[in-house]
């Protein structure tokens, strides 16, 4: 073999390797306050990485979005993936992104694990290790509670969609197919429990911002209560936001299975 070809077939070889990635397996724990493990928990989650190029720096996703669970001990591990990405333009190795930790036992979607992501004392409190969480009850605070509807809602579409000619869930992501079915029967449950809680109550008015300007207060107090007019008691609202999303479980459930 000629010098060149070897030089050239050794280069083939590094862009090879340097396209590749391998993210090793990474377990999280949820526990409640007095330390007792809480399962089921749920994480959603996919792979990004940064691409770099002439202009800004940017990110790229190497995965789809996807569901791991808990074992006895409230312990979820987020499996091994090997990555091909782009030399060109050039795109890093990815590594794992966790869009949401959800307890359903807490009533609590608002977790995260990321280099970033706050912790939330008396909500999702992140011990040092980042490998830890210490997950509240939400059941007694509607706005929060809510707030779990809204964040569990967003994840269960996100999962079920697919682009025109892409497999179904079902297909590419059997696992996660499954897991998603025990969503949907988490947020009808946790649905019916919040009607069954908050439906007769009255909605609080927001505080006003601090960073209003004086010209925007009027606006903004005109919105809050247009929307309290709206939906004044707290099942209005939430039969507002969800029942429709609900009632297509049926055929999500038949595309899933």
């Amino acid at each position: 073999m000629s010098r060149r070809r070897l030089v050239g077939l050794v280069l083939l070889v590094l862009l090879a390797a340097a396209s590749l990635s391998f993210n090793a397996c990474r377990t999280f724990q949820m526990i409640d306050g007095a330390g007792a493990p809480l399962n089921p928990s749920y994480i959603a989650y996919y792979h990004v990485g940064p691409r770099f190029g002439l202009g800004h720096a940017s990110t790229y996703q190497a995965s789809r979005l996807a569901l791991a669970r808990s074992d006895r001990e409230g312990r979820v591990a987020i499996p091994a993936a090997f990555h091909i990405h782009r030399p060109f333009p050039i795109e890093g190795h990815p590594s794992v992104w966790v869009e949401l930790v959800y307890v359903p036992q807490m009533h609590n979607g608002w977790g995260q694990f990321n280099k970033a992501s706050p912790s939330y004392p008396g909500n999702f409190e992140i011990d040092r290790t980042r490998r830890r969480a210490t997950v509240s009850d939400l059941g007694g605070q509607p706005q929060r509670w809510e707030g779990t509807l809204r964040n569990l809602s967003s994840v269960i579409q996100r999962l079920v969609s697919r682009s025109p000619g892409e497999a179904p869930l079902r297909k590419a992501d059997p696992a996660t197919a499954v897991l998603t079915l025990e969503l949907m029967g988490h947020f009808r449950q946790e649905y019916e429990s919040f009607l069954a809680r908050y439906r007769d109550v009255a909605r609080p008015r927001p505080e006003m911002p601090q960073f209003l300007l004086d010209s925007e207060r009027r606006g903004w107090t005109e919105m809050v209560e247009a929307d309290l007019a709206r939906s004044p008691r707290w099942g209005d609202e939430i039969s507002r936001l969800f029942r429709d999303q609900v009632r297509s479980f049926d055929q999500w459930e038949k595309e899933l299975r």
